[in-house]
Order: C-alpha cells, then sequence, then structure tokens
C-alpha cells in the first residue's frame, strides 16, 4: 500500500508537469513506527508502557503488529481507528533554485508581468531606476508591498510612496506594518503633517 500511494502521487505529479524521465525519485516505507511510537508515548493507553516495550523490541514489524493485536485488543482498536490513518501518509521534498535577476529593464519588465519573481532587493533596484516620487517609482514600491504584505521595510517604502502622492490613507494603513524605527517615526510624523494640512 506504501508502495502504491507514492507510485500515485508521482504519476499525478508527473500528469501537472513535464518533468523529465526519472527526474522524480522516490522511495517508501511501509510502517511509520516512529509516528507510532510518538502516539503511543504521549497517549493514556491503557498498556502504553507495554505497547511501547513491544514496539522498541527485536520483533520482526509484521510480529510487532501481531502481538499488540492479540495482546491488548482494547489498545489495539484504539490504535487502528484513531492512529494507523494518520500514518498512512506520502511525504515530499522540492528542491529548486531561485533565480537573481540584475538586469534593470528586465526587472521592470517583470514588476509588471511576474512580479511574484522579484526578491524585495530586486524591486528596490527596479525603484531606484526611476525618478523618486514619479509615478512609475511608487508603482514599483506598491507592488513591492503587495507581494510582501507582511515586510516591514516594504511596508515603509509603500507609506513613504503614498505620502508623496499626499494619500493619507494608504499611508496610514502601510505605516501599521512599518515597524518602529526612526524611518518610521518620521513618515508618521509625516503622516500627521499632512492630515493637518488637509483639516486646514
Amino acid at each position: 500500500m506504501a508502495r502504491g500511494r507514492t507510485l500515485s502521487l508521482k504519476s499525478h505529479v508527473e500528469k501537472l508537469y513535464a518533468f523529465p524521465k526519472d527526474f522524480i525519485k522516490t522511495s517508501w516505507e511501509a510502517e511509520d513506527w516512529a509516528g507510532l511510537r510518538e502516539y503511543v508515548a504521549g497517549s493514556s493507553l491503557k498498556n502504553r508502557d507495554a505497547i511501547l516495550a513491544i514496539i522498541d523490541g527485536d520483533l520482526k514489524p509484521d510480529a510487532k503488529e501481531w502481538k499488540i493485536r492479540s495482546t491488548y485488543p482494547a489498545d489495539y482498536r484504539t490504535l487502528l481507528a484513531e492512529v494507523y490513518p494518520g500514518l498512512r501518509h506520502s511525504d515530499y521534498r522540492v528542491d529548486y533554485v531561485i533565480r537573481q535577476f540584475s538586469d534593470v529593464e528586465e526587472i521592470r519588465r517583470l514588476v509588471v508581468s511576474d512580479p511574484q519573481k522579484l526578491s524585495l532587493n530586486e524591486f528596490y533596484i527596479a525603484a531606484q531606476s526611476y525618478e523618486a516620487g514619479s509615478e512609475d517609482f511608487i508603482r514599483v514600491m506598491e507592488t513591492a508591498v503587495k507581494v510582501y504584505p507582511d515586510d516591514a521595510v516594504a511596508n515603509l517604502n509603500a507609506a513613504n510612496a503614498a505620502l508623496l502622492r499626499k494619500d493619507a490613507e494608504s499611508a496610514a494603513r502601510y505605516l501599521q506594518k512599518a515597524g518602529d524605527g526612526p524611518e518610521a517615526g518620521k513618515a508618521r510624523k509625516a503622516l500627521e503633517e499632512l492630515r493637518a494640512l488637509g483639516e486646514n
């Protein structure tokens, strides 16, 4: 069954992507005894210690299961119903290489077409290639914060961009995640001044 689950997952992924033959490497383990032991050790099973002794013993896997089932049938039924289904799983790992971009024109294009491919540093490279405060500069900063919504620096830069176009509402929203550093403090002061001008 473990082999079947593994090969089924491999077949499914191969249908989704055009990987070369033998690109995906597989292996399987018929029984997750480590996972079973972890559960039993933290459980309140009546015969927990005795079952742990069987798991840690020298018997072969099938013999271990038979001994638990035949010696402690009530506990075995609990394991069968509550634990075994969760131990039947397929784990996978994806190894990948993140490409770095250095060509400014390519980075500018990606800001528009595929910003998820860019790092924050690459967004800053694009922003620095435009005049500070220009529409393109502001667009880059606001795109960066959409891709990295919880990054303090991205939020601070987006807040400053919003202040440049006198958008107090957006600036206030970005400043909520901009941290408490001195630059964020300056931006908050600028926001207060902008709001004061709007009230006059």
